[in-house]
């Protein structure tokens, strides 16, 4: 069908495509390098704040 995640979960698997494969490995790393101080701002610049958002142990179970 030409997708390459499980139609469940979305979990994305590996392609044959070594060069987007490495973009993907790259804007994974930059994702994770986002700063606190980073997110507050991009927070403020749409009008949620931190008490508004969710924290990660409200997602995990």
């Amino acid at each position: 069908d030409g997708h390459n995640s499980c139609p469940i979960c979305r979990f994305e698997l590996p392609t044959d495509d070594y060069a987007y494969e490495s973009r993907k490995e790259k804007r994974k790393k930059r994702r994770k390098n986002v700063r606190v101080q980073q997110m507050r701002s991009v927070g403020e610049s749409i009008c949620m704040y931190e008490h508004q958002a969710l924290k990660k142990s409200h997602v995990m179970y």
